[in-house]
């Protein structure tokens, strides 16, 4: 698959040892409701989490919401510290808290350890493995699973070491090692096939599925994600059908299905919005924003982006991240944007850094020849140890002669092992070695690259920094605003150093009539400045060059000027601007307004009045009609507000959402009876707080005005 589908994503979860047993649902809730003995809740709770967690995660967290207030309100919690610390990071995995959740483990794992509860144990492992995973950290992933697998073995049984050779495939998956990864997920399949809807088997069908689709065996994938769906839908498993659904959606993708593979990803989308799953809706979002990309869809493919990388950063999906920043950066690059290239570049290197990548594939083949070594020499041990025990026996028989040549033969082992261990260790430093040297080498290279980036970075601030003071040339000083009008206030926060918002000024010679304008030109950045000169150089001729009053018809003559502007060039530009524009007329109070997509709002007598423009655009448009003009008899007290649409547009607030205009209205009608000074301060301040940590998405801007 060619351009910005080439990488995707592996989209697999791990199934637990427990999702092999049906339970009677209704008769553990009606211990739920009736019992009064809590250590019985709290065994039908845990019954009942293990259960719902991926047919209903909705119902999962209430019970173990139920589970907790129980557990905490209990004198002698000693018998149920291991679960409910391994269920509460089960819940936190699930939401992206990965680091949290690893803290609930080590917990869990120190009781199961103290305990000898080793079907617990086992699947404490597992967890350690699936939250590892999701950070991209697969050699300690796989470190997990193997302690799983030995586990398993040991104590548990087959059913069990099913459950880890799934986890194990999925990273030889990660690391496209496909033939061991098949290997694997063949062996959980011969387990679970024998479990009638078995979870564990559904996953297996659909690893089987993804396998066959990266070796571009189409047909053998869709066979095998079609067997899982089959799975999914007779339990009602909706997190296995968005699983499934996602590497459908890939798979038409690769086959350059374009409209199939977007209906299958955004059946997984939905879903796990639906489940809250954080990273199902990260990756969702990542690879759609890939297919519209594919498609020449660039907005959509970039906002689709910018909200997967919101998701991934909020999780520490580190592979998400990086394969994003590195999508971005080729994607900048083509556009000839250098200077978010190499931020994104910049990003890509910080989070290669952090999982170094590289060498995974070499970690994780010397991990599983480790784990296959200490099971020969467990073998091996338990050899000497019976070979050892009778020859105790024939020294009780042979005495003196015996003991010799008993002594004798253990010299000689012991020698020899001593050799092998001093010839193995001479080999594993050497490797080692050459290891660190090739690491050091690479880190020379990134710092090399680095300083190359952080060069071109200064040189391009240093550029932009020049067009942002040419910039501000463009804009009326607030001084000069307020001058004109004394009762208003600008807010003004561009998402780089030069903007595409701007807001613009023209005063007739008596001072009476103003026009104002708040506009939002296409993009940010530098090429948003460029397009924002463009722009106002217009409204500044359609006024005073051509003795335009009315605004309607100044937006017909801008359109005019900015389009007859752009077609001068050799390459096809269709940028423009939305824009809200008003006229005023201090004496008489009368304002005519026009707007291109943003509207106009006044406040009176506490209710919000909304004047909307029209739905088209100042340039290249399809279907451009005259603008429409409407006039507005002001009343003493009316506060006028013209706004762009970065406001509303901007993600924050508790679950990563974007502000919207609801609150932005219910924000303004709040504060309206303040003076325009605080009105000012309070939103800023309420921005601030709702977008948190997370990054300024578009330019900001907002015009007050009170009459």
């Amino acid at each position: 698959m060619k351009t910005y589908l080439l990488k995707t994503i592996l989209f697999l979860f791990f199934i637990s040892f427990n999702s092999l047993f049906a339970l009677n649902t209704d008769s553990l809730a009606n211990i739920v409701k009736g019992s009064s003995a809590d250590t019985l809740k709290l065994k039908a709770l845990e019954k009942l989490v293990s259960f719902y967690k991926r047919k209903d995660p909705a119902k999962a967290s209430d019970y173990f919401n139920q589970y907790e207030s129980i557990y905490k309100s209990m004198k002698d919690t000693s018998s149920y510290v291991g679960k409910f610390h391994a269920l509460k990071g089960y819940r936190l995995m699930h939401n992206g808290e990965q680091q949290n959740a690893l803290a609930e483990f080590i917990i869990a794992e120190k009781y199961f350890l103290e305990t000898k509860s080793y079907d617990e144990l086992w699947n404490v492992y597992n967890n350690f493995g699936s939250a590892y995973e999701n950070m991209g950290n697969l050699p300690k992933a796989l470190a997990y699973y193997l302690k799983s697998m030995d586990i398993g073995e040991k104590h548990l049984g087959v059913g069990a070491t099913a459950g880890t050779a799934m986890n194990i495939g999925v990273i030889y998956g990660e690391q496209k090692m496909y033939k061991e990864a098949l290997k694997y997920f063949r062996l959980s399949a011969s387990v679970y096939s024998k479990v009638e809807n078995s979870w564990g088997y559904g996953n297996d069908l659909n690893n089987i599925g993804q396998v066959y689709g990266f070796l571009e065996q189409y047909d053998s994938a869709k066979y095998y994600y079609a067997a899982a769906i089959r799975v999914w839908d007779k339990m009602g498993d909706k997190q296995g059908l968005a699983m499934t659904y996602h590497n459908l959606g890939n798979l038409y993708g690769f086959t350059k299905k374009f409209g199939d593979a977007e209906k299958y990803l955004q059946k997984s989308l939905d879903l796990s919005y639906e489940m809250n799953d954080q990273f199902g809706i990260t990756i969702n979002l990542a690879t759609l924003s890939r297919l519209a990309l594919d498609l020449g869809f660039k907005e959509k493919g970039l906002k689709y982006m910018n909200e997967a990388i919101v998701y991934a950063e909020k999780n520490q999906l580190l592979n998400v991240q990086k394969e994003n920043y590195e999508l971005l950066y080729k994607f900048y690059k083509k556009e000839n944007n250098y200077k978010s290239a190499f931020d994104y570049l910049e990003k890509y290197f910080v989070v290669y850094d952090s999982i170094n990548n590289q060498d995974n594939n070499k970690v994780l083949k010397e991990m599983q020849e480790k784990y296959e070594s200490e099971k020969k020499q467990v073998e091996i041990d338990k050899q000497k140890y019976d070979i050892a025990e009778k020859d105790l026996k024939l020294l009780e028989q042979n005495k003196k002669a015996i003991i010799y040549i008993s002594i004798i033969a253990l010299a000689l082992v012991i020698i020899l092992f001593v050799l092998y261990q001093y010839k193995q260790k001479q080999k594993s430093n050497t490797i080692i070695l050459a290891q660190k040297k090739e690491v050091e080498k690479q880190k020379e290279l990134i710092e090399i690259q680095k300083e190359m980036v952080e060069e071109k970075n200064k040189e391009i601030t240093d550029s932009i920094n020049y067009a942002k003071r040419l910039q501000e040339a463009i804009l009326p000083p607030e001084k000069y605003f307020k001058t004109h009008l004394p009762d208003s206030f600008i807010f003004y926060r561009p998402k780089d150093i030069v903007a595409g918002d701007f807001y613009w000024m023209e005063v007739s010679e008596s001072s009476n009539e103003i026009f104002f304008a708040s506009a939002d030109s296409t993009g940010h950045g530098v090429p948003g400045a460029l397009v924002s000169v463009v722009c106002s150089n217009a409204l500044n001729r359609s006024v005073k060059e051509f003795k335009i009053t009315s605004p309607a018809k100044i937006l017909d003559k801008v359109r005019e000027l900015v389009i007859e502007t752009f077609e001068k060039s050799e390459n096809t530009v269709e940028d423009g601007m939305d824009i809200s524009l008003c006229y005023l007329d201090k004496k008489s109070l009368v304002a005519r307004w026009a707007g291109a997509n943003n509207p106009l709002w006044i406040i009176r007598n506490k209710e919000l009045i909304e004047f909307k423009g029209d739905k088209q655009p100042i340039g290249k448009y399809e279907l451009s009609e005259p603008f429409t003009e409407q006039k507005i008899q002001l009343q003493k007290g009316d506060i006028i507000y013209m706004f762009t649409d970065g406001i509303a547009d901007q993600f924050g607030g508790p679950k990563g959402k974007k502000f919207k205009y609801k609150q932005l209205a219910e924000i303004i009608l709040a504060n309206a009876h303040l003076p325009l000074i605080e009105q000012k301060q309070k939103l800023e301040i309420e921005i601030k707080n709702w977008q948190g940590n997370i990054e300024q998405v578009d330019d900001m801007s907002l015009i007050a005005v009170q009459i």
